[in-house]
């Protein structure tokens, strides 16, 4: 190998090592369509701070509902449900029961005093106390009434009316298991949440979207239904159609390429033109994320269209082997190369032109652009 052939390999290993290391630190692919705003049309540093904190609490939490006609099947199918996701790592909590300091809340109630009475019961009070507190002996005495605060605590009945101050809503406190639930169409729906950690794992997309399918799964065999929404769910689901979207369009090239070529060259030597197309590919991306410190997912997309450019210059050098036996690379190559650098310095310069519009994906695309025809 001459010196040049050995600087060459030595930049495809640094620039493979450069955006392994990347990718292994994450957040290297930028996803968010905000980022494709020119720099001037951005959000004020305020409210994006303001915007992230809030996406982030947002996307931080995943709302589990699990469902079923069996108020009991409900509530063990969440059970259940809560200790699978406990279990799989990806979160730092998941809440499926709430405990009050109820010795705190009585005692707040009886601060309230005749103050958590309704007008009316107040009224009924002042003119008319005996009709007052021969209710109140009724319902001292029915055993099916909820007593929030013990008899001895609240003789005067008080804390009785402090529900009915609450503001009305479907979802209930179950007293017995501590956990939220909400009931329609017959149906028991138990609350869940699940929290992710601040730091989100970097193969959380993987695992998460595999982990609610197969709870789906379960709650289909056991007879129940299970609910799921957040932020996180939406983004896994989002990040991982645009890279199989990507893998799609970056394949279908690829082979409509190689189809094209196999049955132009009738060889599979010309399966070796999948180096320069990879090593092209591997200098474009690893010069965006070293210029950038990311690649937005919409320049990698449109780096799928440089796929035909970057086999057109080998192609070039190679169709004349086909149609003389003769033929030598190195003459070839020396015959090719002026009109080579000067078809390249072309497309380059055109590419470029796009680094100065203030779209932060078409200069991306420039980078991409010039560092994969270089290398290829």
């Amino acid at each position: 190998m001459t010196r040049l052939a050995w600087l060459y390999a030595l930049l495809l290993a640094f620039a493979a090592a450069w955006l392994g290391w990347g990718i292994a630190q994450g957040g290297r692919l930028q996803t968010d369509l905000t980022a494709l705003l020119p720099a001037d049309a951005q959000v004020d540093a305020v409210w994006r701070a303001a915007d992230e904190a809030g996406e982030k609490q947002l996307n931080g939490q995943i709302l589990l509902l699990v469902g079923s006609e069996d108020a009991d099947r409900a509530f063990a199918a969440a059970e259940q449900v809560a200790d699978r996701w406990q279990n799989s790592g990806l979160f730092a909590a998941v809440d499926s029961r709430l405990n009050p300091d109820l010795a705190q809340l009585r005692q707040e109630i009886r601060r309230l005093g005749v103050n958590a009475l309704p007008r009316e019961q107040q009224q009924l009070l002042l003119h008319d106390p005996a009709a007052y507190f021969q209710q109140r002996a009724e319902d001292a005495a029915n055993p099916f009434a909820a007593q929030i605060v013990p008899l001895e605590d609240d003789w005067l009945g008080f804390a009785r009316f402090v529900q009915q101050k609450q503001p009305s809503g479907r979802l209930q406190w179950h007293s017995s298991n501590g956990m939220m639930y909400s009931e329609q169409d017959g149906i028991t729906w138990v609350w869940l949440r699940a929290r992710l950690p601040e730091k989100a794992a970097t193969d959380q997309a993987e695992r998460l979207l595999p982990l609610l399918a197969d709870s789906r799964a379960q709650a289909e065999r056991g007879g129940y239904r299970l609910l799921a929404a957040g932020g996180a769910l939406f983004t896994a689901e989002a990040k991982t159609q645009s890279e199989r979207e990507s893998g799609l369009m970056s394949a279908i090239g690829l082979s409509l390429t190689f189809a094209l070529l196999l049955a132009v060259f009738r060889s599979p030597r010309v399966f070796a033109l999948v180096l320069p197309l990879g090593a092209g590919m591997l200098l474009g991306a690893a010069a965006v994320v070293g210029a950038f410190g990311q690649i937005h997912i919409l320049t990698v997309v449109i780096g799928t269209s440089l796929v035909g450019m970057l086999v057109d210059f080998p192609l070039h050098w190679l169709t004349p082997s086909v149609f003389s036996p003769d033929w030598a690379a190195k003459e070839a190559m020396r015959r090719v190369l002026p009109a080579f650098l000067a078809g390249l310095g072309i497309t380059a310069t055109g590419y470029l032109l796009l680094a100065f519009t203030p779209l932060p994906v078409l200069r991306q695309t420039a980078v991409f652009s010039v560092a994969a025809l270089g290398g290829a």
